[in-house]
C-alpha cells in the first residue's frame, strides 16, 4: 500500500490550477509555432502534463475551435498541429442536421437494416443445406455469428438455426454456437432493479448505532463503518422483505478508503420471463426449446464429448451459457436440468465420469451464478 501512495505522489500532479493553465497555454501556443524542433519538445511537454492532470485538455478545447473557425488564410502548421479529431471540438463545430438529411439517414438506416436481415437469413439457409461440407459450415457460422447486433433484432430463423446447431455431431460448430447463445442469452437479459440509498439508511437496517462515517478524507482499511461488508456477523435473512434489504456490493472498492454520498444497488429480485407472462418471440423459441427433456438430454451427452484430451477442463463458455439461462428464466428449466445432472453424476462408465462431472459442475456453477438476483423462495427451493 505504501509503495502504492508513493506511486501515486510522484505520477500525480494534484487538481489543475491557475498556474497549470498559463503552463498549458504557453504550452500549447509553442506546439503550433512555425519552427518544428520547438513544435516537438513543447507537444511533448503539453501531453505529458495531459497525463498527470486530470482534464487539464480542457483548457485548450475554446482555443482549438477558434483555430478551426478563422476566416483568415489558415496557417498550415498550426492546422497540422490542432487536435482536429477532438471530441469536444468537434462537438462545438458539429452543426445541426437538417429535416431532410434527417430524413435521408433514417432511409439509408432502414436500408442497412433489411439488408441486414436479408444476409442473416441467407447464412441460416445456407446452415439447412445438407449438402455444405462441415468445413462449409463452421465458415458460415462464423459469419452468422460475427454478424450478431445488439441494435438490431435477430431474425427468429437464425435463433431455431443456433439452437439447432447445438446438437450438432460436429463439435467445433458447437463451440461456436455455445458461444452465440450466450451472447444471446445476454442481449436477452431483464433488467435489474437498483435503489440508491446513503449508508445511514443501509446501515440503520441493522438495527445497530451508527458509526462515524468517512466521506470527506481517504482512511484506507477496516474501520467500523466497514466491517459490515464482511460476513463476520451475517444472518441469512428469513423474508422475502429482509432478503431485498439486505445489500450485497459488487464494486469491491466502496467504504475500502472512503464512502460515496449514494450507494446504487440491485435488489435481490429481477424481472424474468415466465410461462405466466406473454414472452417476445424470440425469447419463446429458447424457452420452448430448453422445456424440450431430450433436447437438453442430448445437448449434455454432447457436452461430455471432448476430441482433445488436454482440453478436458472447465468450459467457461458453457458455464457462462447455463448462467444465462438460470438468470433470464428462473427455475423453468431446472427440473430438466436436475435429471440430467443425477445421470451426470451417477455415470459408471469410467471413460465418461470425467466428462459427465466436468458438465456437471459447470451446469451447477450456471445455476449458483445465476441464482444472483432470484427470489428468497426461488434460492429456497433450488435447496
Amino acid at each position: 500500500m505504501a509503495l502504492k501512495i508513493k506511486e501515486l505522489e510522484t505520477t500525480y500532479y494534484g487538481p489543475l490550477n491557475e498556474i497549470n493553465r498559463e503552463i498549458i497555454f504557453k504550452l500549447f501556443e509553442l506546439s503550433i509555432t512555425r519552427y518544428s524542433e520547438v513544435r516537438s519538445k513543447a507537444q511533448n511537454d503539453l501531453f505529458y502534463l495531459f497525463s498527470r492532470i486530470h482534464f487539464s485538455y480542457q483548457v485548450i478545447v475554446d482555443r482549438i475551435v477558434e483555430l478551426l473557425k478563422s476566416t483568415s488564410e489558415p496557417d498550415h502548421d498550426q492546422i497540422k498541429n490542432t487536435n482536429e479529431k477532438s471530441i469536444c471540438a468537434a462537438k462545438t463545430l458539429w452543426r445541426a442536421l437538417e429535416v431532410y438529411e434527417m430524413q435521408q439517414i433514417e432511409e439509408h438506416n432502414q436500408n442497412n437494416i433489411q439488408s441486414y436481415n436479408r444476409l442473416m437469413e441467407t447464412l441460416s439457409l445456407l446452415l439447412k443445406d445438407s449438402s455444405l461440407t462441415w468445413k462449409e459450415q463452421e465458415i458460415t457460422l462464423s459469419l452468422l455469428c460475427n454478424l450478431r447486433q445488439n441494435r438490431v433484432p435477430m431474425p427468429l430463423s437464425c435463433i431455431e438455426t443456433f439452437l439447432d446447431c447445438l446438437i450438432h455431431d460436429h463439435i467445433e460448430i458447437r463451440k461456436l454456437t455455445i458461444k452465440a447463445i450466450v451472447s444471446l442469452c445476454r442481449l436477452q437479459k431483464p433488467p435489474r432493479i437498483y435503489v440508491e440509498k446513503s449508508l445511514e439508511e443501509i446501515l440503520s437496517n441493522n438495527g445497530k448505532p451508527l458509526p462515524h462515517i468517512t466521506t470527506d478524507q481517504c482512511h484506507p482499511g477496516d474501520r467500523e463503518d466497514n466491517l459490515w461488508l464482511t460476513f463476520n456477523d451475517y444472518k441469512p435473512p428469513q423474508t422475502q422483505i429482509e432478503w431485498e434489504e439486505t445489500c450485497f456490493l459488487d464494486k469491491s472498492f466502496h467504504g475500502y478508503y472512503t464512502w460515496p454520498k449514494t450507494i446504487k444497488y440491485p435488489l435481490n429480485k429481477r424481472a424474468r420471463y415466465t410461462k405466466d407472462h406473454e414472452m417476445p418471440k424470440d425469447v419463446t423459441i429458447l424457452y420452448d426449446r430448453f422445456m424440450n427433456k431430450q433436447f437438453v438430454r442430448q445437448l449434455t451427452q454432447l457436452m461430455i464429448l471432448n476430441e482433445n484430451e488436454e482440453q478436458k477442463n472447465f468450459d467457461k463458455d458453457q458455464f457462462v451459457m447455463f448462467k444465462g439461462l438460470f438468470r433470464n428464466f428462473g427455475l423453468a428449466f431446472f427440473d430438466n436440468f436436475m435429471e440430467q445432472l443425477n445421470e451426470l453424476v451417477h455415470e459408471k462408465i469410467t471413460k465418461k465420469q470425467e466428462g459427465s462431472h466436468r458438465v456437471a459442475a459447470q451446469i451447477v456453477a450456471g445455476m449458483i451464478c445465476g441464482s444472483k438476483n432470484w427470489t428468497l423462495q426461488m434460492v429456497r427451493q433450488m435447496n
